[in-house]
């Protein structure tokens, strides 16, 4: 996703991944456990992971589970809220820096993804929560999108991403990815980065990973994340934040705006720096980070197309955050990284 930031870039979309149980079993089936090994083989991957001193082609291998959730304490929301919840472990080796010394790192990822619904099919908000716990290298994603008009979520999405192949399922478009039939309650994918040109169906896969399936169960109650809320004031410091310039630059920006009213999450800190642009309503990039990986499993994905009107940046002290206002003012995406 937003191809914005990190291991919700390599690993959520990997925990995402697996494909949607055969015709029969759809609505009693649904992910349990993802094991497996990525390896960051681009170097967006590791920049994302914050290993941007280190060569490429470190490896990622993961035992993650997954779980059903609804939150409580949305104060503005119409539907309970509910989604998926996937945490566990992420070892990574083979990290070569500059002069050649051999690292490791061993780090906790907890990743919530949430929606409202307004019907069955339409969502009027979505949630994502990645929270990395690796040291130094920590960090903690929020991100909101609202979907004005709400977004249409067909049944039948999964079937158009991918065409039947002996013993599963090929990807139509994108990076190569094949799943192979879901048989004894798991299942196995594997496949290319976005952005790996040199992996294909007859190279090793950047990609492999075995999902298990369970009959579905009881969602379990989590936080709602923290709301979003236009702070007061002008911010007019002439300093510019710095630690979300690469969500910036996918946007189609226009001149500076002087009056800056960023969207934030709700806290009692003092913003330090802000900064605001006009955005183009037209000709701007769809965010859909790694939607065919995401698609391959059954769990949940996103996208989104930013439409015109400002983008604002805010630094706190510790963290950042941003927001695309749309022409009425209104909040259509929001990101913030502590």
């Amino acid at each position: 996703m937003i191809e914005w930031v990190v291991l919700a870039i390599v690993v959520l979309a990997t925990i995402t991944i697996g494909i949607e149980p055969e015709e029969e079993a759809k609505s009693e089936l649904e992910v349990s456990r993802l094991t497996g090994t990525v390896i960051l083989s681009t170097r967006s991957s590791m920049d994302a992971l914050g290993f941007d001193g280190f060569e490429t082609d470190a490896l990622a291998t993961l035992d993650l589970e997954s779980h059903p959730v609804f939150s409580e304490g949305c104060g503005d929301c119409s539907s309970t809220p509910r989604g998926v919840k996937v945490s566990g472990s992420v070892v990574i080796t083979d990290l070569i820096d500059d002069i050649g010394r051999l690292g490791r790192v061993e780090a906790q990822l907890s990743i919530t993804y949430l929606r409202e619904y307004q019907a069955d099919d339409f969502i009027v908000r979505e949630w994502l929560v990645v929270d990395w716990e690796a040291g130094d290298a920590s960090y903690e994603i929020d991100l909101v999108i609202e979907h004005d008009p709400p977004r249409w979520i067909p049944n039948d999405r999964y079937v158009a991403a991918f065409v039947d192949v002996d013993g599963g399922k090929e990807s139509r478009s994108g990076p190569w990815i094949m799943v192979e039939s879901l048989i004894g309650g798991t299942l196995d994918a594997r496949g290319c980065l976005p952005g790996n040109f040199f992996c294909d169906e007859s190279s090793q896969s950047d990609i492999s990973l075995t999902a298990s399936f369970v009959e579905a169960r009881t969602p379990t109650q989590v936080q709602h994340p923290a709301a979003w809320q236009q702070m007061a004031g002008t911010f007019d410091d002439g300093q510019t934040p710095t630690e979300l310039a690469s969500m910036r630059e996918l946007l189609r920006l226009g001149e500076e705006v002087e009056d800056t009213n960023p969207w934030c999450p709700v806290t009692g800190d003092e913003v330090l720096a802000a900064q605001a642009w006009e955005v183009s309503s037209s000709g701007g990039p769809v965010f859909s980070p790694l939607r065919t990986w995401l698609d391959a499993i059954g769990l949940p994905s996103s996208s989104f197309t930013p439409g015109g009107g400002t983008w604002t940046e805010a630094e706190f002290d510790g963290w950042e955050c941003a927001s695309l206002l749309d022409e009425n003012g209104a909040l259509s995406l929001g990101i913030s990284l502590r």
